[in-house]
């Protein structure tokens, strides 16, 4: 128990450069709109548009250090779990503010897929990181006369994950696809690394900001909970990216006895 708390640990510690990467963008970014709004205080408008982003902002960095801080917590008792609905409530909730253009976002099989055995902050900010990245790719998108665009949520049950020591675990599959730009086969090849950006500035900087985590570090997350995260794209057509993560097994879940 005491080597697996310090591996946790060590875990945390190198995920701690990566959180700190992000928070420091998105301070930037505040930053940068308080000076815009200082510069013209007689504009109520742009300040009260500048003051909406800081608590957005803000908002933000909160989920982050809950999430850094996720590792720190002690399991949860499995009768305190979260449904995958509950996930994409809350996901939609938060983006349906930016999603200025009215992209539609559809959600499939949700009610039949099981429900993840993981933080569900972890899922919520993965999967809201992603779908920001589909509107940027979206917005971006050269084909304008298209008037079909979409952001489709896919989730059922994935086959089992085993090793030869342990028991099999059952998996959730979600899919998050979009007619955005796509990418490049070398966009592909870096997509996980230290600097994941590789939409050039744009208007869509503007209507999307990047306020989310970066793909480095949803992969750590998403690894960090016994997951994988994997991507697939075409130029001028779209992007696929599917999450693995481990699923609650109801049948052989068992209640624990009390301390």
């Amino acid at each position: 128990m005491r080597d697996q708390r310090a591996s946790e640990l060590a875990e945390l510690g190198a995920m701690a450069p990566l959180y700190a990467h992000e928070i420091n963008n998105l301070i930037t970014q505040l930053s940068g709109r308080a000076q815009l709004a200082l510069m013209k205080p007689d504009n109520p408008e742009l300040v009260a548009q500048v003051l909406n982003t800081i608590v957005e902002g803000c908002d933000r960095a909160a989920r982050l250090s809950e999430l850094f801080l996720t590792p720190c917590a002690t399991v949860s008792d499995p009768a305190d779990h979260t449904t995958l609905r509950t996930v994409f409530d809350h996901v939609r909730a938060g983006i349906e503010p930016i999603n200025a253009a009215q992209i539609p976002i559809d959600l499939h099989e949700v009610q039949s897929a099981p429900d993840p055995a993981v933080p569900p902050i972890v899922l919520e900010q993965v999967i809201d990181n992603l779908i920001r990245n589909a509107l940027r790719a979206i917005d971006e998108h050269n084909g304008t006369d298209e008037t079909d665009h979409t952001i489709t949520v896919r989730s059922d049950h994935a086959p089992h994950c085993s090793t030869w020591n342990t028991n099999a675990q059952p998996m959730l599959r979600i899919c998050v696809e979009d007619t955005g730009i796509g990418m490049t086969k070398a966009q592909l090849s870096s997509l996980f690394g230290p600097n994941t950006n590789h939409r050039s500035a744009g208007p869509h900087n503007q209507r999307y900001p990047r306020h989310g985590l970066g793909m480095r570090v949803c992969k750590v997350l998403i690894e960090s909970v016994g997951g994988s995260i994997n991507c697939e794209s075409t130029p001028s057509k779209g992007t696929r990216m599917t999450l693995l993560v481990p699923a609650r097994d109801t049948k052989s879940e068992q209640v624990r006895p009390a301390a």
